[in-house]
């Protein structure tokens, strides 16, 4: 079998001609190793045709030897007698040296046959071994011309092996290149909605999420501004716009400062707003200010709650004094809310107001209709 035969053969083909041979490979072989296989077996055949050819050859080239060498030795055999004969003949007389003559001619012409017909069984021999040598030059010219093909096949080999390893390489560049392809749409995709919610953003929108600062409320600029660029992240709002909606949050002394600053950046503007507003409050200037807020008339106990609490934020204050401030800030005479001052947390005492808020306004519902209804009695 040739390579070329090989190259045709499928792999269910060639492991069962490598069965055959009694070589065995796992499911899992490629038609490479298959193939080398084949060819490995291939080539052990050939050489051993090819050294049986010469031990052919010579074992013929041995037996021609020994034929001349018989043909020889049979020559050497028969000269004796001939000379022999022609002594007898010699003893004869005047008429034998005649026929002694003439039978030394014959002899003469049969020992030239003799002589010319083994020297005439040596160019048949040379002829044969001409032909032999000529076969085997065709074989060799034969073998030699299927190793160059197979020489031929594996370089195509190795090159298809570069060629499908550089599509291999590509297809993975295609795949990366997609893949970053994907990644800018999605951040495109990305971009664009973040563009819609920034356009979506008004000042409707800020003033219900934020209260505007004017620094003249007690509202720490800190808090404001930690509270104001958290909503801004929120809604990825750029630094451009931040500073215009800064600008309109903001109100009093701190819209007038805003007139007269030369800062023209939502950073800059943060920076003067510290540096003028950012008052050192002391807790002594927080109990103050707990001190004088009270409960208005209209106001419910809960927002209340979140007043106090928002005040007492500007400073570290022991709960229990900001309990105290916010039960006496009720101004609570029945003395329903008393109890609440013993609360260990503004989580209990904000669950308890909610509580009383409800119970404060249960009550005054009950005396409107109490109110009511001694108002038609006294009309009827």
């Amino acid at each position: 079998m040739r390579y070329s035969e090989i190259l045709k053969r499928t792999r269910p083909e060639l492991k069962v001609i490598l069965e055959r041979e009694n070589v065995f490979f796992q499911e899992d072989a490629t038609i490479y190793q298959l193939r080398a296989a084949a060819k490995t077996i291939m080539d052990n055949k050939k050489a051993n045709e090819r050294e049986k050819l010469n031990m052919e050859e010579s074992n013929l080239e041995h037996l021609e030897l020994d034929k001349l060498n018989l043909e020889e030795l049979n020559i050497d055999k028969t000269s004796p007698k001939v000379a022999e004969s022609s002594r007898s003949g010699c003893d004869a007389g005047v008429s034998c040296e005649i026929e002694h003559e003439q039978e030394g001619d014959g002899d003469s012409v049969l020992a030239s046959s003799d002589e010319v017909a083994p020297s005439g069984e040596v160019p048949g021999s040379a002829a044969a071994n001409v032909q032999r040598r000529v076969r085997v030059a065709a074989y060799d010219e034969i073998l030699e011309g299927s190793d160059v093909a197979a020489a031929n096949v594996q370089r195509r080999d190795r090159v298809m092996a570069v060629v499908e390893a550089e599509i291999q390489h590509l297809q993975q560049v295609e795949k990366l290149y997609a893949a970053r392809k994907r990644v800018a749409d999605l951040e495109n995709a990305l971009g664009q909605n973040k563009s819609a919610q920034e356009d979506n953003i008004d000042m409707s929108d800020l003033d219900a999420l934020i209260q505007s600062f004017s620094g003249d409320n007690g509202y720490p600029v800190l808090r404001w501004i930690d509270d104001f660029s958290n909503i801004m992240d929120i809604y990825c709002v750029p630094e451009k716009k931040r500073f215009i909606f800064a600008k309109r949050l903001l109100s009093g002394s701190a819209r007038v400062f805003m007139n007269e600053t030369a800062a023209f950046d939502w950073p800059s503007l943060r920076v003067e707003l510290i540096a003028v507003f950012d008052l050192k409050i002391t807790a002594f200037d927080v109990f103050k200010q707990l001190e004088a807020r009270k409960k208005l008339p209209d106001e419910g106990a809960l927002q209340y709650f979140f007043s106090m609490c928002g005040i007492a934020r500007q400073v570290e204050s022991a709960q229990e004094d900001i309990i105290l401030f916010i039960v006496k800030g009720l101004g609570d005479e029945s003395g329903d809310a008393s109890a609440m001052a013993y609360c260990s947390s503004l989580e209990e005492l904000r669950n308890k107001i909610m509580i009383y808020d409800k119970f404060k306004k249960m009550t005054a519902q009950i005396s409107k209709s109490a109110e009511k209804t001694k108002a038609n009695g006294t009309h009827g």
